[in-house]
């Protein structure tokens, strides 16, 4: 288990690594960034890295961790559902399966602490302690649908998504034994946890407003709804077996 562990605490550091370099190449150099210092097509890669993470470290931080959740989190799924219609065992036998699902999950959790608790020293788009634990406390990028203002929506889908995760998280690690139908219960909220996830990314997202990371945010989320199909249609066909 501890070896499982390891490998999956390495992957989420090289995620890390990855994606941090990676959007701050990426960012905008316009007004809306937090990186003003308009740098010269001539310099090198890792200078416009270096000058632009040194401008908002914090900025850059939160995008990678929130990336490196989202793609943790679809792993998670799929090897939840996986384990479900027995796709998982195919490749994994069941304990270890059973252990990646649970190194990956607390990977996932890790992910989004480094997420929420980065946006308290970012100046960028500075959030308070209040605002990052209650929905609609934010003024950060306010929505309006149809002449209906909403607040900040997208933000408060964020806020949402980490009770959700929390509920999950904790309920299976402590719940999992000794209270089995709250936990599966709890577990239930996975698939609401993706939904809020899915749409906070998608409309809050700098990297995933445009471009190919929109698209990879866009087959992530083609991939857990055929994942979901999945879990429905074995559901199905075990309660259409049962009342034959």
């Amino acid at each position: 288990m501890k070896r499982l562990n390891a490998w999956v605490a390495a992957l989420v550091l090289v995620l890390g690594i990855v994606c941090m370099p990676v959007v701050a190449y990426a960012a905008p150099t316009s007004s809306t960034s937090p990186s003003l210092t308009m740098v010269a097509d001539s310099t090198s890669v890792a200078r416009q890295v270096a000058i632009k993470a040194k401008a908002s470290w914090s900025w850059y931080a939160t995008r990678a961790s929130g990336l490196v959740a989202a793609f943790l989190l679809v792993l998670l799924i799929l090897s939840g559902i996986g384990q479900v219609t027995g796709m998982t065992y195919r490749v994994v036998e069941p304990l270890n399966a059973w252990r990646l699902h649970r190194a990956l999950g607390i990977a996932f959790g890790a992910s989004v602490v480094v997420h929420v608790v980065v946006l308290l020293f970012d100046k960028f788009a500075p959030f308070t302690i209040l605002q990052v634990l209650l929905p609609f406390t934010s003024t950060y990028m306010l929505v309006t649908i149809g002449g209906l203002h909403l607040g900040s929506l997208y933000v408060a889908l964020g806020v949402f998504a980490m009770y959700a995760a929390a509920a999950v998280l904790l309920s299976s690690l402590f719940w999992i034994d000794k209270k089995p139908f709250l936990w599966r219960l709890m577990h239930y909220l996975s698939y609401l946890l993706v939904i809020l996830i899915f749409f906070h990314g998608l409309f809050i997202g700098t990297d995933t407003r445009h471009g190919l990371t929109r698209v990879i945010w866009l087959v992530f989320g083609l991939v857990i709804l055929a994942g979901i199909f999945s879990r429905l249609r074995r559901a199905w066909t075990i309660t259409h077996k049962d009342r034959q």
